[in-house]
C-alpha cells in the first residue's frame, strides 16, 4: 500500500512532465532508509495525463491519471505510465 496524490504542472508539455516523472522515479529508487538497523528502499509508480481533445475537465484529467497509475502498478511498479 501507499499514498496517492496529484501534482498539477500547468504550461508543461507532456514530454516535460514525463521527463520530470521519470527523474523522480530514478531519484527515489536511489534512496535508502535505515530503521532499527534495517536498511530498505522505496519505489514510486507514477501515472500521468495531459489535457487534450479527450481530456478536458479536471475530473477527466484525474481519472486518466489514475488509470495510468494503475497501469504503471500492473507493469511491475517503480515506473512511469501515461
Amino acid at each position: 500500500g501507499g499514498e496517492e496524490f496529484a501534482v498539477l504542472l500547468p504550461n508543461t508539455s507532456p514530454e516535460k512532465a514525463r521527463a520530470l516523472a521519470e527523474r523522480l522515479v530514478d531519484e527515489v529508487r536511489q534512496m535508502s532508509f535505515t530503521s532499527d538497523g534495517i536498511t530498505f528502499g522505496i519505489t514510486v509508480s507514477i501515472g500521468f495525463a495531459a489535457c487534450d481533445k479527450d481530456v478536458k475537465t479536471f475530473d477527466a484529467l484525474l481519472k486518466a491519471a489514475d488509470s495510468a497509475l494503475y497501469l504503471a502498478k500492473d507493469a511491475g511498479r517503480d515506473c512511469v505510465f501515461g
